[in-house]
């Protein structure tokens, strides 16, 4: 009896190979989010499963079975395992490929993500290897552990030998000894940098926002610090040398920064932005800035799509030339604003009331057609009845919005002649904070604190959330959404 053929192997390799792509990717809800990491993209179980089904299925999946993977460091106090199947990251990337001898597994590798959180500095050994065994990698993420080093943090390795790196992101990494300036001299063309608790040194901050013009899309800055010139060898030893490791966890990073640490100078900043039109995303939560920078940032971001930001403004006149400058963003599809005052040096922070006029609000709403999520926090947000309906009739795809400390104030005849600090207390006489005196549309996504914690919403402070606006949001912790 002649053996019949099934359908799917008379197909070409292209087909083959775009129909394991759709079926194994992982469909992520978190796209209107700004995330500076979004790897892996495919299923490694999904994978793995049509890999198992024969030869040919096995080679066309095997560049996704290894494009995306994750290698966390041992404790150093962990023993080796004498088990064959316990392997080193690199005598895995080193291995050739079934079925394909011309190719490594790292060959494959495309994403990497390395978990060093759980020792100093004796992860160096293995880095210069691993870097020349994924030269094809695109995107690279590390998370150092928060104690500075003795030496070098191992990342001229992966700039030299990864031609293709497009995606940068580092948690705890000090620019003591100059890591960022291997950027100005292999020159990858990044498009996304995100940096978190780490520090690098003026002039190099400088060149990279020169180097990068015209390539970089997404900047995601959370507690970065400028590293001063010079720091002092000795300071260097004196603070690794003399922590107590067995009281490691009553250590943070600002026990290691030195005195010379400061933040980021505003023109430093201005240039980095001023010298990117292409940004689609960006974010700075952690420094606070004013109208007049939050101006120039705009004016130079015409195509952004992605913005979070705090404002330290409280006059109601700039804080509605804020919001008129914000709305000038057509694009946007997730904004986040936080009305507080904080720097990434002092780790202090402190939520503002906005004293925007509450008709400079419903101004603002009617501007954001593409709009998914929004996010605003503030001590009191003071808006019209007409500001929710405005907001989602321009926009239709918003699924997504938490608004702290809403005030609803009554309507009051308009006076166009009113200037903005007349015209914001004017509204303040009228506010009432009753759920009842809302549209009913809308007061199902109504919450009072008690409320909203009985429902299991729990990113809640009793003191200062009187009424907040939830929308789409899961009742969860905003870190696991």
């Amino acid at each position: 009896m002649e053996q019949i053929k099934a359908t799917i192997f008379k197909l070409p390799n292209e087909i083959l190979q775009h129909i394991f792509h759709i079926s194994s990717t992982i469909i992520k809800r978190e796209d209107h989010l700004l995330l500076g990491w979004t790897y892996p993209e495919h299923s490694y179980d999904d994978l793995k499963s049509i890999a198992s089904c024969c030869k040919r299925f096995y080679i066309l999946c095997a560049p996704l079975l290894w494009k995306d993977k994750e290698f966390i460091l041992p404790y150093e106090t962990d023993e080796m395992s004498k088990s064959p199947d316990i392997q080193m990251a690199t005598d895995i990337l080193g291995r050739k490929a079934l079925f394909q001898a011309s190719y490594h597994l790292g060959d494959y590798v495309r994403s990497l993500s390395r978990d060093l959180t759980q020792g100093i500095d004796f992860d160096l050994a293995n880095t210069q290897l691993m870097a020349q065994l994924v030269k094809n990698l695109r995107a690279l993420r590390i998370d150092f552990h928060f104690v500075q080093r003795k030496e070098h943090y191992g990342l001229r390795y992966f700039f030299e030998h990864c031609p293709q790196l497009k995606e940068l992101y580092l948690r705890h990494c000090q620019d003591i000894f100059d890591d960022f300036t291997y950027l100005v001299e292999y020159k990858p063309a990044l498009e996304a940098l995100t940096l978190s608790n780490c520090t690098i040194r003026q002039i190099t901050l400088s060149r990279l926002a020169e180097l990068f013009k015209s390539s970089l899309q997404r900047i995601l800055l959370e507690y970065v610090l400028i590293e001063p010139p010079m720091r002092s060898s000795r300071r260097q030893h004196q603070i690794s040398d003399t922590f107590d490791r067995r009281y490691m966890i009553q250590y943070t990073l600002q026990d290691f920064l030195g005195p010379d640490v400061t933040e980021i100078p505003l023109p430093v900043l201005q240039s980095l932005l001023i010298n990117h039109p292409y940004l689609t995303q960006f974010a700075l939560t952690t420094d606070s800035i004013s109208f007049e920078s939050l101006k120039i940032f705009v004016s130079h971001m015409p195509l952004l799509e992605k913005l979070s930001i705090a404002l330290h403004e409280v006059s109601p006149y700039y804080l509605q030339r804020s919001l008129e400058t914000i709305a000038q963003l057509s694009h946007l599809t997730t904004l986040s604003i936080v009305f507080k005052q904080c720097g990434s040096l002092s780790r202090e922070c402190t939520l503002l009331a906005c004293h925007a006029p509450a008709p400079a609000w419903t101004l603002f709403a009617g501007h954001f057609p593409r709009l998914r999520l929004l996010h605003i926090s503030a001590r009191r947000i003071v808006v019209t009845s007409e500001f929710l309906p405005v907001l989602f009739d321009t926009s239709p795809h918003l699924k997504y919005v938490m608004i702290h400390n809403l005030a609803l104030a009554l309507p009051l005849e308009e006076d166009d002649s009113a200037e903005a600090v007349r015209n914001y207390m004017k509204y303040c006489k009228s506010i009432t904070y009753q759920i009842s005196a809302w549209d009913k549309r809308y007061q199902d996504d109504l919450y009072t604190f008690t409320r909203a914690m009985q429902r299991g919403f729990d990113y809640f402070d009793e003191r200062i959330d009187h009424i907040c606006f939830i929308k789409g949001f899961p009742p969860s912790s905003l870190n696991d959404f």
